[in-house]
């Protein structure tokens, strides 16, 4: 199974409706489920990882491939995307995670659990539309991987 965990619901609900189209194109190809963990606002500036961190750190039970989001994260065009997905997958062995987090980003103790941390875009990019294009690569690996032409 792909799951893909954030911090926080959207805020914008055009990239809320975008991602959740996605995720149907993806789970007429692949199971996926999508969480969010809830959001630290309220807490103290730079205490919001943290408790995001915790959150994210009990959905990962220890058969998990969790991927980090990262601005240093590797990055791919998105064939050697498709081939890297198909690879990660198969040597997941229990759920391929991927993992946003919120505005401050993910808790360094998430990125060393992460077994991979991967980068969209040397642009920093908000977390809703970091969401949107994961999605969007996902299901654009899994249509390259059928071998099918994506035209949207």
């Amino acid at each position: 199974m792909v799951r893909v965990i954030w911090a926080g619901a959207s805020r914008d609900n055009l990239l809320a409706e975008l991602a959740a189209r996605y995720a149907e194109r993806i789970a007429r190809r692949v199971p996926l489920r999508v969480e969010d963990i809830g959001t630290g606002r309220g807490k103290q500036p730079g205490q919001v990882a943290a408790w995001e961190g915790r959150k994210f750190l009990a959905k990962l039970p220890a058969s998990s491939y969790p991927v980090a989001l990262e601005a240093g994260g590797r990055s791919f065009s998105s064939e050697k995307f498709a081939a890297w997905l198909e690879g990660a997958m198969s040597r997941a062995g229990g759920d391929l995670v991927f993992m946003i987090g919120g505005h401050e980003g993910l808790a360094p103790a998430v990125s060393r659990r992460a077994r991979e941390r991967l980068s969209l875009s040397t642009m920093t990019l908000t977390h809703e539309m970091a969401r949107v294009l994961l999605l969007e690569q996902i299901y654009r690996a899994l249509t390259i991987l059928r071998g099918e032409p994506y035209h949207h």
